[in-house]
C-alpha cells in the first residue's frame, strides 16, 4: 500500500494529506482499553478483621489488618461488608514495599434475608398456628361434653315404689357417664400436652422471626476496591483505617474508703457504647478525650468597615405563592431487566415480611397511654424535640459566703436511695449544656420505617473542664482485649486503680438534718486527670451512695462527700419568748434561744463544723439583733462553729437572737 501511495502516479499533495491519518492510526493502536471499577474482577476478597479501635467523644477510629500475597504488577483486592455510616473520606490504606494506585469505595444495598428461608419460616408458623387452632377447638368440644355430663343429675322428686329395673338402668347410665367423663379427661390431657408442645414450638419460631421484625430487609454496605502496584512477588501486611460514627465512651468510678487507714482506692472504668454496624470482637481498645474537628486551618478575618446608614427606600415584595407546576414531566430513567427483577424480589420480600409481622402481632392488643391508643408517628411529620431538664444541686458547705446549704452527702444519700436498686446499670449521658438533658428525635434508617432514638449531645463534660487540667488529649488503654457488640448496650471496661491518702472532716446542719456528714479532700496523684463522671462510694463493706466527681487535673485537689455517719447525732431546739415594750406596748419583741447538742458515739475524738443561721430583714421596721457575743454571721446570716467532740461525749452550742417589730405585725419568712 505504501509503495502504491509513493508511486510516481500519486500527487505529492495527496501523500502529505494522508500522513496525519496514518499517524492517528498508530496512536490509537497503542492506547490500552479501560473499564469501570464495577467490572473489574478483584484478585481476592479480604476479610481484614478489626484489630484496634480508638474511641473519641462522638466517633471511633477503626484499624483493620491482614497479611496478603502480592504478585508482580497490578493487584486488585476487594474489602466488602464495611458499615455504610463510615466516613469514606477518612479511608486510608498502608502497605510497605508497594504502591497504592487507587481506592474506589462504593455503597451498595445487600439483602439481609433469603426469600426462600423467609417463605419456609412463614409456612412453618402458619402450619403450627393451624394445629393450635384445631387443638383448641377439639379441647373446647371435649370440655363442653364434659360439662354436659357433669350437669346431669337425678330428679329431685324420686318416684315412689319405682321398679328395680329403673334403678338398675339409672346405675348403668351413671357408670356410663363416669366412664365417658374419664375418657374425655384423658383425651383433654393429651390435647393439652400437644397444645403445650405446639405453643413452645410457636415461641421458638417467633424467636427465629424476630430479626425479620426488628431489622430492615436490606442494609447498605461499603465495598472498597484497592489497586496495588508491586515490583515483585511478596507477602506483606495491609492496614486499613477509617472513622465511624455512633460510638462514644464515658468514665465511671468505684470508690472504696477505708476509715481505719484513712485511704481511698479509686477504680476507674469506662462505659463504651457503639452501634456502628460492626461488632468489635477481641480488639485492643484505646479511649481518648480529644475532640475531633474538621477545621484544621486558622479562620481568616475579613475587613470590618463601618459606614453611614443610607436612606431607606421602600421596595415592594410579593406574597409567597405556590410554585407553578412543570408543564412536562422530567424524563424518567429506563429500568433494565436485571434492575426490574431485583426490584420485584425486594417488593416480594417486603410483602412477605409484612405478612409475617401482621401474622405474629395479630393477637396483640394496642398499647394505651392515659386512655388513648399509641399511634405511630407519621413519617412526614416533623420530629419533636422534648427537653427533660432535671437540676441537681451539690451543696458545698466549705464556702460559707453563700446561702445556708446542706453538706454534699445529704443530697447524695437522698439520691442514692432511689438509685441503689439499679446500681449495676447506672450510667449517665453526657451533654455540653446540661448533663441531665435528653433529646428525643427520629432517625430514618429505612425507607418505610421510622426508628425512635435517644440522642444526646456527646461533646461530653470530659471536654468542658479538661482544659483546666493542663491538656485536652489524654488516652487510656484497656489492659486486655475487649468484645463490644453493635447493639447500643454499654460495656464496662476496667482501666486502672489508684490508692492514696485523704483528709476527712465532718459537717452538719442540725436545723435541717440530725445527722453529721463525712467529707474528704483528696489529691489526684496520677499524671492523668480524673474526669467528670459517676462514682459509687463504699465505706468499708457498706454502700454509702453515689456521687458525681468533678474534673480534676493531675496533682489537683477535689472535695468528695462520703455520706452520713450514724454514730454522730445532733439535736436542734428553739425556745421562743415574746413580750412587748414601749408606750402602751407599741413594739413586739420575740427572743429565740437556740440549743444544739452534738453527741459523739464513736471511739475517737472528731472534728466537726456546725452551720446554723439567723434571719435577715428587708424592712426598716423589722430589726434582728444577735444577742450572743463573739459570733459574726456572714452577709447571708450564716453562722459556723468548728469544735472538737471527745469520744462518747456530748458538746452543746447555744446562741440567741431577737426580732423586733411594730405592734401586731405578723412575720412571714421566705427563703431565697
Amino acid at each position: 500500500m505504501y509503495r502504491d501511495i509513493c508511486s510516481k502516479s500519486t500527487p505529492t499533495h495527496t501523500i502529505l494529506s494522508m500522513i496525519p491519518f496514518l499517524l492517528s492510526l498508530g496512536a490509537f493502536a497503542d492506547t490500552p482499553m479501560t473499564t469501570s471499577p464495577e467490572l473489574i474482577e478483584p484478585t481476592a476478597t479480604l476479610e481484614l478483621p478489626i484489630e484496634k479501635a480508638v474511641v473519641y467523644n462522638t466517633k471511633a477510629q477503626i484499624f483493620r489488618a491482614q497479611t496478603i500475597t502480592l504478585k508482580k504488577g497490578v493487584n486488585v483486592f476487594s474489602c466488602a461488608d464495611l458499615p455504610h455510616n463510615i466516613d469514606i473520606k477518612s479511608l486510608r490504606v498502608q502497605i510497605p514495599n508497594a504502591r497504592i494506585l487507587r481506592l474506589v469505595p462504593t455503597v451498595a444495598e445487600k439483602e439481609q434475608f433469603d426469600i426462600k428461608e423467609l417463605n419456609t419460616l412463614f409456612d412453618k408458623i402458619y402450619a403450627v398456628d393451624q394445629d393450635i387452632k384445631i387443638l383448641q377447638k377439639e379441647n373446647s368440644v371435649l370440655q363442653a361434653q364434659y360439662n354436659l355430663l357433669t350437669n346431669i343429675k337425678a330428679p329431685n322428686n324420686p318416684i315412689k315404689e319405682a321398679p328395680l329395673s329403673l334403678a338398675r338402668n339409672w346405675k348403668s347410665n351413671v357408670d356410663f357417664f363416669e366412664k365417658r367423663q374419664t375418657s374425655l379427661s384423658t383425651k383433654q390431657y393429651r390435647i393439652q400436652q400437644n397444645l403445650r408442645k405446639k405453643r413452645k414450638e410457636m415461641e421458638e419460631l417467633k424467636i427465629q422471626a424476630q430479626p425479620y421484625q426488628s431489622q430492615s430487609i436490606t442494609k447498605k454496605q461499603v465495598q472498597v476496591l484497592i489497586f496495588i502496584d508491586s515490583t515483585k512477588e511478596q507477602q506483606t501486611e495491609l492496614d486499613l483505617q477509617y472513622f465511624t460514627s455512633k460510638a462514644y465512651w464515658e468514665p465511671i468510678y468505684h470508690l472504696d474508703y477505708d476509715p481505719q487507714a484513712d485511704t481511698i482506692e479509686l477504680k476507674t472504668a469506662a462505659l463504651v457504647n457503639q452501634s456502628s454496624g460492626e461488632n468489635w470482637d477481641d480488639i485492643d481498645l484505646e479511649l481518648s478525650t480529644s475532640t475531633l474537628s474538621g477545621d484544621i486551618t486558622v479562620p481568616t478575618l475579613k475587613s470590618w468597615i463601618l459606614a453611614e446608614k443610607q436612606e431607606y427606600i421602600p421596595k415592594a415584595k410579593a406574597q409567597n405563592t405556590n410554585k407553578p407546576k412543570e408543564r412536562f414531566d422530567a424524563p424518567q430513567k429506563k429500568v433494565s431487566l436485571k434492575e426490574a427483577q431485583k426490584g420485584a424480589q425486594k417488593l416480594a420480600m417486603q410483602n412477605q415480611v409484612q405478612n409475617l409481622r401482621n401474622f405474629i402481632q395479630k393477637d396483640s392488643k394496642p398499647k394505651t397511654t392515659l386512655g388513648k391508643s399509641t399511634k405511630s408517628r407519621s413519617r412526614r411529620s416533623s420530629p419533636s424535640v422534648v427537653y427533660q431538664e432535671k437540676t441537681e444541686i451539690d451543696f458545698e458547705a466549705i464556702d460559707i459566703e453563700g446561702q445556708l446549704k446542706k453538706p454534699q452527702g445529704m443530697i447524695t444519700m437522698e439520691r442514692a436511695k432511689a438509685q441503689f436498686n439499679s446500681l449495676p446499670q447506672l450510667r449517665e449521658h453526657f451533654n455540653l449544656i446540661d448533663p441531665n438533658t435528653n433529646i428525643q428525635g427520629y432517625d430514618f434508617y429505612e425507607e418505610d420505617t421510622i426508628q425512635q432514638v435517644q440522642q444526646t449531645n456527646r461533646a461530653i463534660p470530659i471536654q468542658r473542664k479538661v482544659a483546666e487540667t493542663g491538656g485536652l488529649d489524654y488516652r487510656w488503654n484497656a489492659p486486655a482485649t475487649v468484645k463490644i457488640g453493635s447493639d447500643s448496650q454499654p460495656v464496662k471496661v476496667p482501666l486502672e486503680s489508684n490508692t492514696f491518702p485523704v483528709k476527712t472532716f465532718y459537717e452538719a446542719t442540725p436545723s435541717i438534718s440530725k445527722h453529721a456528714y463525712l467529707s474528704a479532700i483528696i489529691q489526684n496523684p496520677s499524671d492523668k486527670p480524673i474526669l467528670q463522671g459517676k462514682t459509687h462510694i463504699f465505706i468499708g463493706d457498706s454502700y454509702a451512695g453515689s456521687e458525681k466527681l468533678d474534673t480534676t487535673g493531675p496533682k489537683g485537689t477535689m472535695n468528695l462527700a462520703l455520706g452520713m455517719d450514724e454514730n454522730i447525732r445532733l439535736k436542734h431546739n428553739i425556745i421562743p419568748k415574746q413580750y412587748s415594750k414601749g408606750l402602751i406596748g407599741s413594739t413586739d419583741i420575740t427572743e429565740y434561744k437556740v440549743r444544739i447538742e452534738i453527741g459523739n458515739y464513736k471511739d475517737k475524738d472528731i472534728e466537726i463544723r456546725i452551720f446554723d443561721q439567723i434571719p435577715l430583714s428587708e424592712q426598716e421596721d423589722v430589726q434582728i439583733e444577735l444577742l450572743t457575743k463573739n459570733l459574726s454571721p456572714n452577709r447571708n446570716g450564716i453562722l459556723k462553729w468548728d469544735i472538737t467532740v471527745p469520744a462518747q461525749k456530748t458538746e452543746v452550742i447555744e446562741f440567741s437572737y431577737k426580732i423586733q417589730r411594730p405592734k401586731n405585725w405578723v412575720i412571714k419568712g421566705r427563703h431565697r
